[in-house]
């Protein structure tokens, strides 16, 4: 029997590895079937036909023993390529990811995950918060702290829950994304965050008459938390970058004024925009002129 390669003993040990897997999927599902919970076997029948679901049977002191399913919160990851979008899109699209409507993931990225939990004992027995998570990616930091999730799965189903975490993110996370599509339409975008869109680096020109100096500016905007609170220009982060490493960038103040709501998204980022650039000429006008 000749020996193996180091290829064929990396495929058996994968192999033993899934087989170990599968054995564990199969043993949570059968102690979730043998649970005194119908809910909880409710919501894994709901469930179970989604892809990429994980069952995990666990124990804590407040809750007793709860079943755990884990599932990506948007389903399978967009893909987003470039090439295809040349042949088939407006040439435009390529640089502001119109072409999907969720955060591309790449194969380097993890994507969002929801957790929702339910005990395993029957509803009545159990009075303590039922487990309800969002796993967000490193790169989402700001997708995390203003999207809003239920504190707890016990009120709604597993399927509302997901549909309901998944408006709150995309509403946030669309908002962001067609406000740095708008701006492309004004100034010259250099980088933005293509995963959360969380800050955007943009070349702004400014020159306070005929006779004054055009000033060509790289700026750095940085969405915050406060802002998606508050609606207010004030609580964005705007710098002014000047390309030297040792030089620390300059802080822009902008004027504390808000943009009133509109059901049509895409007008409001034009509003947003639009003010968000007139506020910024403003700052810059008083930072380099004093007026």
């Amino acid at each position: 029997m000749p020996a193996l390669t180091n290829d064929d003993l990396a495929k058996v040990l994968e192999d033993v590895v899934k087989q170990l897997v599968d054995v564990f999927r199969e043993q949570q599902v059968q102690t979730l079937q043998a649970a005194t919970s119908q809910r909880a076997k409710f919501e894994y029948e709901m469930l179970q036909h989604r892809p990429e679901l994980e069952v995990l049977v666990m124990s804590s002191e407040s809750t007793g023993n709860y079943v755990l399913f884990a599932l990506p919160l948007l389903g399978e990851k967009p893909q987003w390529d470039p090439k295809n979008l040349i042949e088939a899109e407006d040439l435009d699209s390529v640089y502001i990811p119109d072409g999907f409507h969720a955060p591309n993931f790449s194969v380097t990225t993890n994507g969002l995950t929801i957790f929702i939990g339910y005990p395993m004992k029957e509803e009545a027995k159990s009075d303590a918060a039922w487990p309800l998570l969002v796993e967000w990616p490193a790169k989402m930091l700001l997708s995390s702290q203003v999207t809003q999730t239920p504190p707890s799965s016990k009120g709604q189903s597993s399927v509302e829950l997901i549909a309901s975490c998944k408006k709150m993110f995309l509403q946030q996370w669309r908002r962001r994304k067609d406000f740095i599509a708008e701006l492309r339409h004004h100034v010259i975008v250099l980088e933005y965050d293509a995963v959360d869109f969380s800050q955007v680096f943009f070349m702004l020109q400014e020159q306070l008459n005929d006779q004054a100096p055009l000033r060509i500016l790289v700026l750095q905007l940085q969405f915050t938390a406060a802002f998606f609170l508050t609606n207010c220009m004030s609580d964005l982060q705007v710098v002014l970058l000047d390309g030297e490493a040792d030089t620390a960038p300059v802080p822009v103040a902008l004027a504390a004024s808000s943009t009133p709501p509109s059901p049509d998204p895409i007008a409001h980022s034009q509003t947003c925009a639009s003010q968000f650039l007139e506020s910024t000429r403003k700052s810059l006008l008083r930072h380099f002129y004093g007026e």
